[in-house]
């Protein structure tokens, strides 16, 4: 069983879902109509708060109106920069009393937390494209913070993947004397299709294992600025995507030195990966909406994504599988991408295009059923956080 942050994250999922009693969430939403209310006459920069606190006598009053500068676009686009000082706070009061503040900052879309999102995959292209600017930006900063303060900076996006390969290759090859039982007695091709292995798993993990504590670590972003949160688990995987980048020149690279050539079917690699990029950001999705009313998500999906490593062909091939347990190993989404990569990659052969389009199919289906969830559910948030 699943735990949770407190009753309020349950009670507010089984409000989103149509779960719970409807005098209850008739309540939420009576509280958040109002503020909806008064939150039209605030700028962009500016939101207002349903009450939490027990003791105040209107339940259906606004606790606050806050006037807070976008800080997060300020520090990305310094050119936006706001005409103000320190944000103002202001306590409940029978007038609405605001600082002017003008700013060059404008959105298209609504500044209510609590607002329905749009759900359609027509919708989703379009926020990618209005936010296009942003998504670089942050996945650039995601990227370059990683590894901020240290000596060589981003250089050990290189030599991470560099010195894992050295040490596949020196294990594999020299104390196990590993052969991937392809007719090939090369001692350091089996550290090569480790390797390519190891890429895609990285990439899938990475993104999975991060997700459920997206918008946890960025409470900023869901209720003090407007802000489009359904573009961090993108940017994640941007970052991913960034450093699968690295350890794939590594790997051609590698490839070159021990065999002197490259087969030209490696060009055909971002179409193989492409499939899988789809259905993690999808699931992303789900896992990041999930992570705010269950906490113990993220704790399961670092089992679940420790399981799938092993129950994947990266260190054995599909033919070392008895065959009773070929189809468990089959069902499991790396095995098929890990295979394709490695024939482009490794043995020069093409990709099985019939498999990556339903592959492709399946995957846009999870994306967008993962990012419906996440706008059902993303106007929760605020009151759970």
């Amino acid at each position: 069983m699943l735990g949770y942050a407190d009753g309020a994250s349950i009670t507010e999922l089984k409000c989103l879902l149509g779960f719970s009693r409807a005098t209850r969430c008739q309540d939420r939403e009576h509280s958040r109509s109002h503020c909806s209310a008064v939150s039209q006459a605030l700028p962009p920069y500016a939101k207002a708060e349903p009450s939490r606190d027990p003791r105040v006598a209107n339940k259906h009053k606004c606790k606050s109106f806050r006037v807070i500068p976008f800080w997060p676009t300020l520090q990305l686009f310094p050119a936006f920069a706001l005409k103000t000082s320190k944000p103002t706070f202001l306590n409940e009061t029978p007038h609405l009393i605001m600082t002017t503040v003008r700013s060059s900052i404008t959105t298209s879309e609504g500044i209510n937390p609590h607002a329905v999102q749009p759900t359609s995959i027509v919708a989703l292209g379009k926020s990618f494209w209005r936010n296009r600017q942003l998504i670089g930006q942050m996945t650039k900063r995601e990227v370059v913070g990683r590894y901020k303060g240290s000596v060589m900076g981003l250089a050990w996006s290189f030599f991470n993947p560099v010195f894992m390969l050295l040490v596949y290759t020196f294990v594999f090859s020299e104390i196990f004397k590993s052969r991937w039982g392809a007719g090939d007695d090369s001692k350091t091709q089996f550290a090569l299709v480790l390797f390519v292995g190891m890429i895609v798993l990285s990439l899938f993990s990475e993104v999975l294992n991060r997700a459920p504590g997206l918008i946890l670590s960025n409470v900023n972003y869901v209720k003090k600025v407007v802000f489009p949160i359904e573009i961090l688990p993108v940017i994640t995987m941007g970052a991913a995507l960034f450093h699968s980048l690295i350890s794939l020149g590594v790997l051609l690279t590698a490839f070159a030195l021990f065999n002197g050539y490259l087969h030209w079917t490696a060009v055909f690699t971002p179409l193989v990966l492409l499939p899988l990029v789809i259905l993690t950001t999808g699931l992303a999705w789900m896992l990041a909406s999930l992570g705010v009313f269950l906490r113990d998500v993220g704790q399961t999906i670092s089992i679940i994504t420790t399981v799938l490593m092993f129950l994947s062909p990266v260190f054995y091939p599909m033919t070392a599988v008895p065959e009773r347990f070929r189809s468990i190993i089959m069902a499991n989404p790396l095995t098929f991408i890990i295979e394709q990569a490695r024939e482009v990659l490794i043995w020069g052969r093409l990709p099985n295009w019939l498999g990556l389009g339903i592959y492709t199919l399946a995957a846009v289906a999870v994306a967008w059923l993962g990012y419906a969830w996440f706008q059902k559910t993303r106007k929760g948030f605020a009151d759970v956080l």
